[in-house]
């Protein structure tokens, strides 16, 4: 495991913000949550880099419950829209917390797995909501449970990038073969929790889940990470408390490595410069209200290069997600099209 010093306020993120449909105050929120955030240490293992960042003043959120902790009680009900709509899943918590469900959370169970659309935060003793949401079990359409439940691993971030940036069924099917290929996996379904289980990825994965497992116990201040793959960008995850992040950490993690795994040919480090850049196309980015959920407001936000949103809630940030665009290979048929 390696690391580079690099200490470095983020004043510039956002600092050119603007904003549409709405989205003033947001904006404001956002752009106040990151314009004091500092990147710790690089920490690196093989081709994955992992830049923890930390806020300067934590939002005054209320206690928010992950997936999996509200998943231990009986209170947090996820299930089919009536016999089951493959685009749409009913959600409503019974309990008396806040609960922050991440898009990109596989939802294991009923007729097929799923991952959320967008990030979802549920209101105490909440009525029952219908949300949008992407299959990832394309070869399943029958009854194993009554109820969702919380898969161990996170939609890879391939998954994740296709669902934000394309919002297409399609192209979520076409990335989980295209990583099913990439390992010449086959498992039941075409389900992609199980790729974390094939042995040409487990063993793989052990060594950098080691390496790199401990970065909130190292870095207590953080509460997001900026991620690298070699020299290349791969996302932004930052949460609005210390407890969400370090909860959420070990399975963002495997979505991490799954795609280092990918490239595990390619080695390197990310550099000073290379994060620098990240940030500063942040700092033109479009702001624009997205899709209402249950609690709170979904903030999209765009530039030519990057592409995310911000799950805003009591003037505070729950989370914010940025990934890469990437231009698709023209004149491919979907289904054997390769993202560069």
């Amino acid at each position: 495991m390696k690391s580079l010093a690099v200490f470095l306020p983020l004043s510039f993120i956002l600092l050119a913000l603007s904003s549409s449909n709405g989205g003033e105050d947001l904006a404001g929120i956002l752009k106040e949550f990151v314009k004091n955030c500092k990147l710790g240490k690089a920490v690196s293992f093989k081709n994955l880099t992992i830049f923890p960042v930390s806020p300067a003043k934590i939002p005054n959120l209320p206690r928010i419950l992950t997936l999996d902790e509200a998943s231990k009680s009986d209170e947090l009900v996820i299930s089919e829209v009536g016999e089951g709509e493959v685009n749409k899943v009913s959600l409503q918590n019974n309990s008396k917390n806040y609960v922050f469900i991440m898009a990109g959370e596989i939802l294991t169970g009923c007729k097929q797995d799923r991952v959320l659309k967008n990030d979802i935060l549920l209101p105490p003793k909440s009525k029952k909501f219908i949300v949008p949401v992407y299959c990832v079990e394309a070869r399943r359409w029958q009854w194993t449970s009554p109820r969702f439940s919380p898969a161990p691993a996170m939609a890879s971030v391939g998954v994740r990038k296709r669902a934000e940036i394309d919002e297409s069924q399609t192209d979520v099917w076409d990335e989980i073969s295209s990583t099913m290929r990439t390992f010449s996996a086959k498992v039941p379904g075409e389900a992609l929790k199980e790729i974390y289980e094939v042995p040409q990825v487990k063993g793989k994965m052990d060594d950098y889940f080691k390496a790199l497992e401990n970065i909130p116990r190292d870095y207590p201040e953080a509460t997001g990470i900026i991620v690298f793959i070699d020299k290349e960008f791969l996302c932004f995850d930052i949460f609005g408390g210390k407890e969400l992040f370090k909860n959420l950490y070990p399975k963002l993690l495997k979505s991490y490595i799954l795609e280092a795994l990918a490239r595990e040919r390619e080695d390197g480090k990310a550099l000073r410069e290379k994060a620098l850049g990240v940030l500063r196309e942040l700092a033109g980015v479009e702001a624009k209200m997205g899709e209402k959920p249950p609690e709170g407001n979904l903030l999209e936000i765009e530039t030519s290069t990057i592409k995310g949103s911000a799950l805003i809630f009591k003037e505070g940030v729950v989370h914010l997600a940025v990934f890469q665009q990437e231009k698709k290979a023209e004149g491919i048929p979907p289904i054997f099209r390769r993202y560069r």
